[in-house]
């Protein structure tokens, strides 16, 4: 596989997108020609390398490799959040936490294009900025406002349905005091806190857990993908950024995103290619 994109992140590569150069005589679904995208601990900076079979996820036209590969990862576990552990529905005002990060932006701009009303916090005024090109009706910087007042008045004191928190510890009171009765708190992420059913149930509210991360292309997956990419063809996430890096950049791709200079995804290019989108039927 020759690959056309990279996206990067504090930990190093995440996730590559390409053109199979040539397929094994075991090799069953792909062909020579085809673009598919892989993740996972052997996306390296490479520009030719084999890759298991098994791994690969097609890419369809309409999509470009920058964008499976900046979008897939975190567009799984968004459809993961607004459609499997939680379904949003059209009546439904959510609440989304840490909107200006990628899987912040994507659940937003998911929740809104299933037909939801979107409340998004974020932590500065260029967050709020971003939130807003992702979708979100209204945003609440943290540390400028009361978070649940807020909430509560664009509510009209009835609180929000859902609660998509994947911060923890700081937000976990906000998010309970800003569910209506009957609302549900998701919780996901590695720093969440364990909260006492007896005082959910007092409150009225239930509490689920989602599982995040633990995509691998094969089996199910393949749904998953196809419903993402439908997404992006769509325009669904169009107002998500994504920041292109030279290949040869990736130091000031580091350093832009250890800075926070730069939000959404990190994508490194090698030399030559172009984000060309396939757009035939």
């Amino acid at each position: 596989m020759r690959f056309g994109a990279l996206a990067f992140g504090l930990g190093g590569a995440t996730s590559a997108a390409g053109t199979i150069d040539a397929v094994g005589e075991d090799a069953v679904g792909f062909v020579s020609g085809d673009r598919v995208a892989y993740w996972g601990g052997d996306a390296g900076r490479i520009a030719v390398r084999l890759v298991d079979v098994e791994n690969l996820i097609g890419i369809p036209r309409g999509v470009s490799d920058q964008q499976a590969a900046a979008l897939l990862p975190s567009g799984l576990a968004a459809r993961t959040l607004v459609k499997e552990v939680n379904a949003v529905g059209g009546n439904d005002t959510v609440l989304v936490h840490a909107a200006s990060t990628l899987l912040g932006s994507m659940t937003v701009a998911w929740a809104k294009a299933l037909g939801a009303t979107v409340i998004a916090t974020v932590g500065s005024a260029s967050g709020r900025d971003q939130a807003i090109k992702s979708g979100a009706d209204d945003v609440i910087v943290f540390g400028e406002e009361d978070v649940t007042a807020r909430v509560l008045e664009i509510t009209g004191d009835r609180g929000v349905d859902i609660v998509y928190d994947g911060v923890g510890a700081a937000t976990v009171a906000t998010s309970l005091a800003s569910l209506r009765r009957d609302g549900v708190l998701v919780q996901f992420g590695a720093n969440q806190p364990r909260i006492d059913p007896q005082d959910a149930a007092s409150k009225g509210v239930s509490i689920l857990r989602a599982q995040l991360g633990q995509h691998r292309p094969g089996g199910s997956i393949q749904q998953g993908a196809a419903d993402v990419f439908v997404a992006i063809r769509s325009g669904v996430f169009d107002g998500v950024p994504i920041a292109r890096y030279p290949l040869s950049d990736s130091a000031r791709a580091l350093a832009d995103l250890e800075s926070r200079r730069v939000n959404g995804s990190v994508v490194l290019v090698p030399s030559g290619s172009r984000d060309s989108v396939d757009l035939a039927a």
